[in-house]
């Protein structure tokens, strides 16, 4: 019995010696969460007014307004036929004007002398370069045209001292036709010399007489001063004067000019001058001043380079139609010498 109350009285006090008591739990527990709670924010308290405001009425108008009817005619009104003709017209086609290229070209250059369009020199050229030759004689050359299918005008200067000349004559297919020619009369004061050649193959050209009223035309230039065969140079210029000289050819700038007027009758012993400013350079000469209508108006003989004592630029000349006309046909007359 003693040792049975020793046990339990042991046991006992193991047990109440193992931790804290119940309460002392609780209390603990109880501290800590009053602390967490310290710990949160407290909440903004939202203010609410008293009394709370009393909200706007809406005013609703009695008696309600009566909508206003929609008249529908009885019976509805027929709708207008449109009339379609049968046929229908034709639009009229407007014409546009090709302005950009004169436009951008005003805008560049507005104070420039209007030119050709190019166009149409290409078109020139093509057409009458055919008509063309190149004349060679002791290593010099020079240029000629054809007046008909067996002659070529050239200059006199161009053939001097020659019985025969080399013909060099573009042909339709591109190739170069050498011919032989032979000098059949020559003026040294005009300064023109026609050379046959039988069925050359050269196109003749039409030519016709300037007036002093014919200034400021345009006109181009053919002949070899830089162009090679079959391909001859281009200029482009204007008349830049017409008039009827004193004496011969070279007696330009010191002669007295007469002016040259429609329907006027003058002595064969006046001498015509067309003065271009086509550039013509050495181995131009002979070849021909042509108008847009592919007329011959002159054959270009000289440069001026000075007149009365003053340097001249940009100024050629070239003999005018009427002695060219006049000597072709004393030349195929009666004792001429072009049979």
């Amino acid at each position: 019995m003693k040792l049975y109350l020793v046990t339990i009285l042991l046991f006992s006090l193991l047990a109440f010696s193992c931790g804290p008591s119940q309460s002392e739990i609780e209390d603990t527990i109880e501290s800590k969460f009053l602390s967490l709670m310290e710990s949160l924010p407290t909440a903004t308290p939202i203010t609410i007014p008293d009394p709370l405001p009393t909200a706007t009425p809406i005013t609703i108008p009695d008696p309600l307004p009566t909508a206003t009817p929609i008249t529908i005619p009885d019976p509805l009104p027929t709708a207008t036929p449109i009339t379609i003709p049968d046929p229908l017209p034709t639009a009229t086609p407007i014409t546009m004007i090709e302005l950009e290229e004169d436009l951008r070209n005003l805008l560049k250059e507005p104070y420039a002398t209007p030119v050709a369009n190019l166009a149409s020199i290409n078109d020139l050229y093509e057409e009458y370069k055919k008509s063309v030759v190149k004349i060679e004689y002791q290593g010099s050359s020079g240029t000629g045209w054809a007046i008909s299918k067996n002659y070529i005008v050239t200059n006199e200067h161009v053939v001097t001292g020659a019985n025969s000349v080399e013909i060099f004559i573009p042909s339709e297919d591109g190739k170069i036709v050498k011919k032989a020619g032979f000098v059949k009369s020559w003026d040294e004061d005009s300064d023109l010399a026609f050379i046959k050649s039988d069925n050359h193959g050269a196109v003749p050209l039409k030519t016709k007489e300037l007036t002093s009223e014919d200034a400021g035309i345009s006109v181009i230039q053919i002949g070899y001063s830089t162009g090679v065969v079959n391909y001859p140079a281009i200029r482009q210029g204007i008349v830049v004067s017409v008039f009827n000289q004193m004496g011969a050819s070279g007696q330009y700038g010191s002669a007295q000019k007469y002016q040259i007027l429609d329907d006027k009758n003058y002595s064969d012993d006046l001498f015509p001058v067309v003065v271009v400013d086509t550039g013509a350079d050495p181995g131009d000469s002979g070849g021909p001043i042509i108008d847009y209508e592919g007329n011959v108006v002159g054959v270009i003989y000289a440069q001026v380079q000075s007149v009365g004592g003053k340097r001249v630029i940009g100024q050629q000349l070239a003999v005018g139609m009427k002695e060219v006309d006049s000597y072709w046909k004393s030349c195929k007359g009666a004792g001429g010498a072009c049979d």
